[in-house]
């Protein structure tokens, strides 16, 4: 939401998150919908688990990176 409208057309990416050497992944990307809703999905080999994060990149009354983590547990 931005304000009390849907947040349409905000960037929003998927990562895998690494530590260490291991780069991160970018594992999909795109754009929410007019009503704020967007689908990402992705996939990577990895030989440890992933650690999936999404942000979401908006600017609603001001720039700003939202990050969330572990999105299979929260959503």
């Amino acid at each position: 939401m931005c304000g009390t409208e849907p947040a349409a057309n905000v960037r929003i990416k998927l990562w895998d998150e690494d530590s260490g050497p291991d780069p991160d992944d970018l594992l999909d990307q795109g754009y929410s919908t007019a009503n704020g809703s967007f689908y990402l999905s992705g996939w990577t080999t990895e030989t440890t688990p992933i650690d999936p994060v999404f942000k979401i990149y908006h600017d609603c009354n001001d720039e700003r990176l939202v990050s969330y983590s572990n999105p299979y547990k929260n959503f």
